[in-house]
């Protein structure tokens, strides 16, 4: 949950328009008064647009950046997007795959012209997840570390001090 702009900005991970099958919930974007009233739905996430949503949204004036850790490709690895808040409007940034990084848990952060993120997943053929960076303005996306062995699965949330940026692996 963010605070922007006066209001509150969210994702759910699960649950939005009436699923077609019991297994179909792939989460929501969402807004509400800080007070609770108001609350609305913006995007219901799909397995096209991806789906599963767990980081935070990153906000940037109308825009909102966010990752979805499901779905958007045929081999369910995920994406990057954004969503404009002047109209509504949601954009895939990136569909990840399993050989440069797939599965995201965690929100990317903004620095510069640039989104920076984890992956969970991929890095063929260690499998062990990626630190990568996205660049707004090329929709060009790189690999800047690659984990192997025990030490990878990055999860959740890059915290910026400075010019560095920390995580948390799972391994």
């Amino acid at each position: 949950l963010i605070l922007h702009e006066g209001m509150l900005y969210g994702t759910a991970n699960e649950g939005g328009t009436p699923p077609l099958t019991p297994d179909e919930h792939y989460g929501t974007l969402f807004r509400l008064n800080p007070n609770g009233s108001n609350f609305e739905v913006l995007y219901n996430f799909n397995l096209a647009s991806g789906a599963n949503p767990y980081g935070s949204l990153t906000p940037d004036g109308n825009l909102l950046y966010g990752t979805l850790s499901y779905g958007a490709s045929d081999s369910y690895t995920g994406s990057i997007f954004k969503f404009d808040l002047s109209d509504n409007s949601f954009t895939i940034l990136h569909v990840f795959e399993y050989i440069s990084g797939a599965t995201p848990f965690g929100s990317v952060t903004k620095v510069g012209n640039y989104l920076y993120g984890t992956a969970s997943n991929g890095n063929y053929p260690n499998d062990a997840g990626v630190l990568y960076k996205f660049n707004l303005s090329t929709s060009s996306y790189s690999i800047v570390h690659g984990f192997s062995g025990d030490y990878g699965r990055p999860m959740g949330n890059l915290v910026q001090s400075g010019d560095k940026l920390y995580f948390m692996c799972e391994g």
